[in-house]
């Protein structure tokens, strides 16, 4: 095994930084364009007095569990650090409370489980973003510090109230049916909502800063007319909604952009009207709707034919959103110089992916700006629009065309296997 190989992130460090960290430390650590991450997957890949050290030097830490994980165990180094990760993994994590003791940490992003006991963020006080909150992490919500949440919940409490002055606001919730109660609604500018089933859209009346609204597959929008209420609305996106009562009156927005798609709810003479508009820009498909696990992928048409992101294949799905298809295990073998039998299929990829993708564009994956849906023997990696396929594709396109690089990715994530 070569000496990249065998110190995976050493090889993207440099020698610049062959002083600063100790050898033993070096396999650890990975540079990324917010700098240096130290990425582990069990409390015993470092003495908590070496990850104290690495967090004293503003570095960045990224857990992926790789056996159950005790946050407990590194409680005294969760001070140190600046930004905290934990991202999804086959293996539990526990001990979340221990997360009240990340004094220094400016933002915690979780795409892990379910937190396993309340946590108590709102004295922290350098938190400035926290993604992936469930009922558990609802404390966030009252950090004065706190600038942009993600909310990740089956259902809002009613008596939910949002202490902290956000300037974005992210919600993933199936029956989130109004926007919480806020203490600042004037300093909000962007929204972003999924997944809901019913949502009233009049709740945003109070937001009158807010620039940007994207609305992502929320089955029913009702009170369409407060959108033209918002005075300083910038840029509007509404892709997979399936009805909205009155949207005729969404021709009066004065936003600069809108971008929405020709399914479920738009008629023809609707879409005709606004399509003159180049305000507008909207996603067309071919044939009718389909519900599928992958969305049904529509043949790609206009501006899309001149993106290439070999070995990845992108397809335009009928929902509004894009994905990434990787299903070329020989071509990975021949880029690993490994044997086909131990490559490692879509588990080893999609760790690799969701490493690149975290270090590039930190909350995509909690966002819903890009999502795993792999089944099979291929990686699907679902993307929200067409400037995050151009620059979530471009990077993974990068990563693969350099061989050392991806070979450094790989060799982190040697042996994984959601399989088992």
């Amino acid at each position: 095994m070569s000496e990249q190989n065998a110190e995976p992130g050493w090889g993207m460090l440099g020698a610049a930084w062959a002083d600063s960290i100790p050898a033993h430390l070096r396999p650890l650590c990975l540079l990324w364009p917010e700098g240096v991450v130290v990425h582990i997957g069990s409390a015993d890949d470092a003495s908590e007095t070496d990850l104290i050290d690495l967090g004293e030097r503003g570095y960045s830490l990224v857990i992926t569990a790789r056996e159950a994980f005790d946050l407990g165990r590194i409680r005294g180094a969760l001070g140190k650090f600046l930004r905290i990760r934990i991202m999804r993994a086959r293996y539990p994590v526990v001990g979340w409370r221990s997360l009240a003791n990340a004094a220094s940490a400016e933002s915690i992003l979780i795409d892990a489980g379910t937190p396993d006991s309340t946590v108590e963020l709102q004295h922290l006080p350098h938190l400035r973003a926290i993604a992936a909150v469930d009922e558990f992490l609802l404390s966030a919500a009252q950090n004065p510090h706190v600038r942009n949440l993600g909310l990740r919940l089956s259902n809002l409490p009613t008596s939910l109230i949002i202490s902290s002055p956000l300037n974005v606001l992210t919600i993933e919730s199936s029956g989130a049916r109004r926007l919480p109660a806020l203490r600042h609604p004037a300093t909000m500018t962007r929204l972003t909502l999924t997944g809901a089933a019913w949502f009233d859209l009049r709740s945003l009346a109070p937001l009158k800063n807010l620039a940007e609204l994207s609305l992502f597959d929320c089955r029913e929008l009702v009170g369409a007319e407060t959108l033209m209420k918002l005075p300083a609305l910038k840029d509007v996106e509404i892709v997979g909604a399936r009805s909205i009562p009155g949207y005729e009156r969404l021709r009066t927005l004065t936003a600069d952009r809108i971008r929405i798609d020709n399914n479920y709810v738009f008629d023809e003479k609707f879409l005709d009207r606004v399509d003159r508009d180049k305000r507008w820009r909207i996603a067309r498909y071919k044939g009718a709707p389909i519900d599928s696990a992958l969305g049904g992928a529509a043949d790609i048409t206009g501006s899309l034919n001149d993106l290439e992101f070999a070995p990845f294949v992108l397809a335009e799905r009928i929902d509004g959103r894009f994905e990434l298809v990787f299903d070329d295990w020989i071509a990975m073998a021949d880029t690993l110089n490994e044997p086909l039998d131990v490559v490692g299929g879509v588990a080893r990829l999609e760790s690799i992916a969701r490493t690149v993708i975290l270090g590039h564009a930190p909350t995509a994956l909690v966002d819903g700006t890009a999502e795993f849906d792999s089944e099979g023997d291929a990686m699907y990696l679902i993307l929200r629009d067409l400037p995050a396929v151009k620059e979530i594709g471009q990077i993974l396109k990068s990563v693969w065309n350099d061989k050392p690089r991806f070979n450094a990715f790989a060799q982190a994530h040697e042996g994984d296997d959601l399989d088992t």
